[in-house]
């Protein structure tokens, strides 16, 4: 509870309460005359507030922040819709839009606790979708992403080198088709650029490219 230096409680009168015009679930809530907040139709309907109402300005403060909350969680809902996500990147966008970190953390913890952000299952999609990029390339751009290293370790030891070295000979097939080479060691050469920008490792480009280039 608020209070005073006196200890007596901040009490506040609801003088009004109007929809506002650019979002109609969201409310502009006047106290003692003057403009207090603004508040979602969610929580103003869980304080049961209403023009004329006293109320102590600790349970106002209180619904606010619960009102951030919710607000946070539904920014987060849309974004995680445009495609999955890692917790640092839902974590990063919240401060972009100046959630404070208690929020951010109380948000956190609700996409976890309902599996919309999970990041062992974030780098295994990622890895599978990323079939034709070698495990450097892989490790890299989630690290980038916010994964943690055991993370995308313990989803990189899920694609073992078989998997690798297809993903190496489809990227490799895709490289070669169409260009000319003048002798086999520039093939190899070129191939061998081409598969490492990629992330592959020597020994898979080398089989890859054994492969490859004995059926040129």
């Amino acid at each position: 509870m608020i209070a005073r230096a006196d200890d007596t409680e901040i009490n506040m009168k609801i003088t009004k309460i109007e929809k506002q015009k650019n979002n109609s679930e969201r409310y502009n809530i006047y106290a003692d005359g003057k403009f207090y907040t603004g508040m979602g139709k969610e929580e103003l309907l869980s304080l049961r507030l209403k023009e004329g109402d006293i109320i102590e300005e600790n349970v106002l403060l209180a619904g606010i922040k619960e009102d951030e909350f919710l607000r946070a969680l539904n920014k987060s809902g849309q974004y995680i819709g445009g495609g999955r996500k890692t917790q640092k990147q839902v974590e990063d966008y919240l401060i972009k839009k100046e959630f404070d970190e208690e929020i951010i953390s109380r948000v956190i913890q609700r996409l976890e606790e309902y599996r919309y952000i999970d990041d062992a299952e974030y780098a295994r999609a990622y890895i599978q979708q990323n079939a034709l990029k070698g495990g450097q390339a892989v490790k890299f751009a989630l690290l980038r992403r916010g994964v943690d290293k055991q993370t995308i370790a313990e989803a990189l030891d899920e694609r073992n080198d078989d998997c690798e070295l297809e993903g190496a000979l489809r990227a490799g097939k895709a490289y070669i088709k169409g260009r000319s080479f003048k002798d086999m060691r520039e093939a190899r050469s070129k191939l061998f650029q081409a598969l490492a920008r990629r992330g592959f490792d020597y020994d898979i480009i080398n089989a890859a490219a054994e492969s490859l280039l004995k059926e040129e």
